[in-house]
This record gives C-alpha cells, structure tokens and sequence, in this order.
C-alpha cells in the first residue's frame, strides 16, 4: 500500500497539478478512513470493483488518486471481513480488472489499438511500450513479471492490450494475467493480514496513509470513536 503513497509512482502528474493533487489525496485519505469503519457492508466489495474497473479503464493515468483509493479500500475489504476478506479482496479487484480488460479488448477490435490507447490517454506511456517489448521477447511470461513488478503500476487491462498489440492470442493473455493477478494479489493479502494481527484496522490505516506513529494514531482512533458516541 505504502508504494502508492511514494510521489515518484503518483504517474506522469505534472508539477503544476501536484498542489491539486495532494489536497485530493488528503480528502480521500479522511474519506476511506470514515468509511473503513464500514468495510464488513455488502456495498463495499462493489466499491471496490468499481474503482478496480475505473483505475484500468483510464489507462493508469489517474493512478495518483484512483490507484492510491483502490490499494487502501483493498485492505479495508481484506481487513473487515475476517478469513473471507482474504479471499474476497483480491476477487474484487480481479474482477474489476477483468471487466475493463473484456472492455478494453471489444473496443481494440471495433476502434483499433490507437485509438484505443488515445482515449485512455496511455499512448506513448514508457510503461506500456515496456510491456509490449516484453510481451514481443517472452511473451506471457513478460506481461506477467511487469505485472508483479512494484516499479511498473500498469493495470492488468492495458497489459492485455500489449499482448494484443504484440499478436499474442487474446484468450491466453486474458487467462494468464488475471490468473497472475488473483494469486499475486491473494499473497499480498494474506501478508497484509499476518502482518497486521492485533492492530486495529483505523489504526493502521492512519500509520499507513498519513504516517503517524502508533501511539498518535490509536489516540486519534479513540477520539473519533468517542465522537461517534
């Protein structure tokens, strides 16, 4: 989660954009806070696939906010539905990044690769002509190392372009990458829960997003749970 947060992965956002930015990131930061205390709800995984799909459906470029709330929601999914949510989160966002691949593909083949890459605004990404030199050299192996690969934010749906544009077949690539995608994502999951036994979700939510010490962070989850009462 801490990756997202790092601002030389915030993607290509511009320096004169970077104030608007940061005061978006600190309103989510307090919105997903609020609403973790809502994480075991029956709309959360739905929110969830929602921002999976909408993060892959615009190409990675709005990966500054969109990445950063769905790798937070992710651990609120995970963290609030006990061994289920082990399971459910890394479901949600593959299904999300399987809606928008599905998406991505149908308008490849009705629009063409160009175009495609224009309206999502990912032509000329470095990242994406790296996944395609790796799809052309190794194939499905390539796609699936940039997709585990942390320095590489693409989302899942514009790698199943690259293979395309690569002449890989379509069903392979989808298959392999979000094959790829669940167990990666199942792993992190299991690790994040291991990891933070004993701590309350609010509590690290606060050390992760806004870097408070533990002592400042349960002293604020205390405050606001007796304003809710």
């Amino acid at each position: 989660l801490k990756f997202w947060l790092q601002p030389s992965n915030l993607g290509s956002t511009s320096s004169s954009r970077m104030p608007e930015s940061s005061g978006l990131k600190e309103r989510a930061i307090d919105w997903i806070i609020d609403v973790s205390k809502h994480g075991s709800k029956w709309w959360m995984p739905p929110l969830l696939i929602l921002l999976s799909c909408a993060n892959s459906l615009t190409g990675g470029t709005l990966v500054w906010c969109l990445g950063f709330m769905q790798a937070a929601m992710f651990t609120v999914v995970g963290m609030s539905n006990g061994k289920v949510g082990i399971v459910l989160a890394p479901l949600c966002l593959t299904i999300g990044a399987s809606i928008a691949a599905i998406t991505y593909i149908q308008l490849m083949k009705s629009s063409g690769a160009d175009a495609l890459l224009e309206k999502t605004g990912a032509k000329g990404s470095k990242f994406l002509d790296k996944a395609q030199d790796f799809a052309q050299n190794y194939g499905a192996a390539g796609l699936i190392f940039i997709q585990v690969n942390p320095l590489t934010p693409i989302p899942t749906a514009v790698l199943v372009v690259a293979g395309m544009i690569a002449k890989m077949d379509e069903v392979k690539v989808f298959s392999v990458l979000m094959i790829g995608k669940f167990l990666t994502l199942l792993l992190n999951s299991i690790l994040v829960s291991v990891a933070s036994q004993g701590k309350p979700l609010e509590q690290i939510l606060r050390e992760q997003l806004k870097g408070e010490q533990a002592e400042t962070a349960t002293n604020e989850a205390a405050s606001e749970e007796k304003k809710d009462k």
